[in-house]
């Protein structure tokens, strides 16, 4: 056997071996998230769900979201307009507007958390009497609801 016939036979094999390798990956992946990681549900879905709202609760509770939202933006880009300044600070000291700037950040805070709260004293009108504990336990989960999703564990 000449040498160029083995390269070509040793080519071959290779890009054969890499063929079944890129197929195996794709055909073989697990669906779903990465080990460690669980699917996460959304709010809305969870939120109509457990409250076993009707298809006019669903309606009424999507235009309370989208209320919310426009809300939170609007203080959200007050939040951010307020942190650019106080950082613009760290090139000239100034106390007093540092400190004005400070309060401002936590008043807004505050102002996002009573929208939230807001948020959810609307959905509760919107339950009916017998939807009510479900509420009620609902509300106690509502901040692991709306968490960010943890990181999955570093690798062992």
């Amino acid at each position: 056997m000449s040498k160029t016939r083995f390269l070509v036979i040793a080519v071959l094999v290779l890009v054969a071996l890499n063929v079944a390798t890129l197929v195996t990956v794709v055909l073989l992946r697990p669906s779903g998230p990465p080990r460690g990681m669980k699917m996460r549900t959304e709010p809305r879905t969870v939120i109509i769900e457990k409250l076993a709202l009707d298809p006019q609760q669903v309606a009424l509770y999507d235009g309370l979201v989208r209320q919310h939202r426009v809300a939170i933006r609007e203080k959200e880009g007050a939040l951010s307009q307020c942190e650019m300044a106080l950082y613009q600070l760290l090139k000239v000291d100034d106390p007093s507007r540092r400190d004005s700037l400070t309060r401002r950040i936590g008043d807004i805070h505050e102002e996002i958390a009573e929208v939230h709260y807001a948020h959810f004293a609307e959905l509760k009108k919107l339950c009916r009497e017998e939807q009510l504990p479900a509420f009620e336990a609902l509300a106690t989960n509502l901040s692991q609801l709306f968490a960010a999703p943890s990181p999955p564990p570093p690798p062992r």
